[in-house]
């Protein structure tokens, strides 16, 4: 599913655009990636699938990785005009094939 070949691809997305310490990350912060929460400061991206909003990073875990045409990360101060207000953590854009 999505959720988990971004926590091995692209594990930033996560934390809101910034990557953890090298040589890991505390506990707190794997066990709130694991649990959905993500992020020792709970900035979790906003999630957005073909443009309409869907909500936390567990609607990640419904979209099957041989549908998804691309995944796009936008941070909070980058993000395109087109989605609005989101999160402090930015928003993940996933583009399904059609």
């Amino acid at each position: 599913n999505a959720y988990d070949a971004l926590r091995l691809l692209r594990p930033e997305f996560f934390t809101g655009g910034r990557t953890l310490p090298h040589g890991g990350d505390n506990g707190s912060a794997r066990q709130s990636a694991t649990a959905g929460t993500v992020d020792i400061q709970n900035r979790s991206p906003a999630i957005f699938v073909n443009g309409n909003r869907e909500g936390g990073l567990l609607v990640l875990r419904d979209i099957l990785t041989d549908v998804i045409a691309e995944i796009r990360y936008y941070p909070d101060l980058y993000t395109p005009p087109m989605y609005g207000l989101t999160s402090p953590g930015g928003i993940i854009d996933v583009r399904t094939k059609p």
